[in-house]
Formats: structure tokens, C-alpha cells, sequence
């Protein structure tokens, strides 16, 4: 079991870095490398953390999966991106990405058609540079094309 001191040691040096924003093991992690702690002592705090809840990555996971699809409104690849960046598995990014609801990836889809195009009828070239925006947004050309075709556009790719 960690020494009480040295574990309040260790949450003094990540009280600001915990402050920002919720924190990966593996951010947390990569923190206290860059602060020159011993790996050991790294392994042994974060079982800790983890034990009294104050490391929690299904809860950072949830969170991140709400904001970029809610909030943000992010398709599959970006939200799968994103969470990668964070320091998650490529195992645990796919099955969480494959869990998302195809319902609401699909709304979301849609509203940024509407909030891109307005209702309107768009030219060849506004339409190309919504599909561009759209696959930037993490968004599947076929889920794309389908929600084109939802709304009566021709989705012409040549």
C-alpha cells in the first residue's frame, strides 16, 4: 500500500492538472513521468487513485462519448480520434464506438446538413464543401450520402 504521504505528495503536484478537466490513468500517467517520478511509484498511485474512485476512465469515457456527441455533435471517426488522443485502448475506443447509437450519429449528421445548407437547394460546389465538412466532423461518407438522399439532394460524386 502507498505511503499516505507520498500519495498527498503526488496530489499536490496534480491538484491543477486534475483541476482542469476529468484525467485518464493514462494522462495522469504520462503526468507524473514528465514530473520524474519512478515508475513503480507511478503503478502503485494510480491502483490507488483508481481504488478510492478518484481515477475513474469509464466515467472520462462517458463523459467524452456525451460531449462529442451531444455537445458537439461529432461523427464515430472523430469521436474515435478524440479518444485516442485521451490515451484510450484502440480495443476500448471500438467498442465504445461501436455502441454508439446510430440514431443520434445520424441526427447528428443531419443537423449539420441543415445548420450547412439551410433547406436550400446547394450547387456542386456547396455540396462538395459540405461532404469535405462532414467527413472533417468524423461523419461516414455512406451516412453522408444517405442523409443527402433523405433530404431530396442528388449527392453526385464523380
Amino acid at each position: 500500500m502507498l505511503d499516505t504521504a507520498v500519495y498527498t505528495g503526488i496530489l499536490k503536484n496534480l491538484k491543477r492538472f486534475l483541476k482542469t478537466r476529468d484525467r485518464t490513468s493514462e494522462e495522469v500517467r504520462s503526468f507524473l513521468v514528465l514530473k520524474g517520478y519512478e515508475p513503480d511509484l507511478i503503478l502503485e498511485f494510480l491502483e490507488t487513485a483508481k481504488e478510492t474512485h478518484l481515477l475513474d476512465d469509464s466515467r472520462v469515457l462517458q463523459n467524452l462519448l456525451d460531449l462529442q456527441l451531444q455537445t458537439r455533435k461529432s461523427g464515430p471517426q472523430k469521436i474515435s480520434n478524440y479518444l485516442r488522443e485521451r490515451g484510450f485502448s484502440d480495443s476500448t475506443i471500438f467498442s465504445a464506438v461501436s455502441n454508439l447509437p446510430k440514431e443520434q450519429i445520424r441526427k447528428n449528421c443531419n443537423d449539420w446538413l441543415e445548420k450547412r445548407l439551410g433547406g436550400k437547394s446547394p450547387s456542386r460546389s456547396e455540396l462538395g464543401t459540405c461532404i469535405l465538412f462532414l467527413l472533417s466532423k468524423g461523419f461516414e461518407e455512406e451516412m453522408i450520402l444517405s442523409c443527402l438522399r433523405e433530404k431530396g439532394i442528388s449527392p453526385e460524386m464523380e
